[in-house]
Formats: C-alpha cells, structure tokens, sequence
C-alpha cells in the first residue's frame, strides 16, 4: 500500500508533466505550422500571380461545377421522393381531383 502523501505528489508529478507535454506538443505545433505556412508562401510567391490566377480559376471553375452538378442531384432526389411519397398519399386519398395539376415543389 503506498501512502497517500506520497501518492498525491506522484499524482501531481503526472499531471505537472502532462502539462508540461501538452504545451510542448500545442509550442511544436504552432512551429510547424509557421514553418509549412512560410514555406508554402515561399512556393506560391515564386509560382507567380499568372499560374497562380490560373489555377484558382479553374479550381474555383471546378467547385462551381461540383456544386451546380450536386445541386441538381439533390433536387432531382427531393423530387423522386416527393413524387413517391405523393403517390403513397394518393393510395389513402383516392378522392383527390386528378384533373387539378400538381405543381412542381422545388424549381431546380
């Protein structure tokens, strides 16, 4: 059994050195970080505002695409399960007007 002063300075000697740890990783961190951060400044700094003006164009071209493309997709989706779920809806309420146009929940 070990006693209880003993074991609370041990107890504050591990949580001193998580500390200590815990500071040093967040220090080695931030050094790391300033170190990538200048070396990609150096990188884009020497590719030159052309290139670099290119290729956020396109990657910017790129996400636009993504994004309208996604955006279809769901839209489309939105409406497949609208159209199911009315259907479904149309089995309970068979005394709707068939006559009347539904009309289209989401533009796309």
């Amino acid at each position: 059994m070990i006693d209880p002063s003993i074991e609370a300075q041990i107890n504050k000697l591990l949580a001193d050195l998580r500390c200590e740890i815990a500071e040093q990783q967040e220090a080695d961190t931030k050094r790391v970080l300033a170190m990538v951060s200048k070396a990609a400044g150096e990188v884009f700094g020497e590719c030159g505002n052309k290139l670099c003006n290119s290729l956020s164009n396109k990657l910017l071209e790129h996400v636009e695409k993504l994004v309208r493309d996604t955006r279809s997709e769901l839209f489309a989706l939105v409406d497949k399960r609208f159209a199911e779920l009315q259907e479904r809806l149309d089995g309970f309420l068979p005394d709707r007007d068939p006559t009347v146009p539904r009309r289209k929940v989401l533009d796309s």
